[in-house]
């Protein structure tokens, strides 16, 4: 076997190793319905809340998918007791310009208002 041939063929298996290993980024949508998984049927509220905030820190990702996002990071932090947390993300939903004027925008403000009235996180 020449130096030439086994410089494509090391390459070729490089590429091939490399192709099985390193996954496929996911979609902003597949990322949503991961997270709702592992929020709803997985009951796993933490890792749920770490793959809303991937959604979200996604440049260009569609207003109303970081829109949900966020919102349900806010449901998850409530349900683990983290009020001030879930308060800090729905204000960030409200002073979000691109966020939808809608009866989501308005389940936002129901959520603060309901929180104010509860101790800090």
């Amino acid at each position: 076997m020449t130096c030439a041939t086994r410089v494509s063929w090391v390459a070729l298996l490089s590429c091939m190793i490399l192709s099985h290993s390193v996954p496929a980024a996911a979609s902003v949508e597949d990322l949503l319905r991961q997270a709702f998984v592992k929020e709803s049927g997985e009951h796993n509220l933490e890792e749920a809340i770490t793959l809303y905030k991937q959604i979200t820190d996604i440049p260009g990702a569609d207003a109303m998918i970081r829109f949900e996002a966020r919102l349900r990071m806010g449901n998850c932090l409530e349900k683990l007791g983290k009020y001030g947390d879930a308060s800090a993300v729905y204000e960030k939903i409200l002073e979000d310009s691109s966020a939808p004027t809608s009866p989501l925008r308005q389940e936002v403000e129901e959520n603060l208002r309901r929180l104010k009235t509860r101790q800090p996180s």
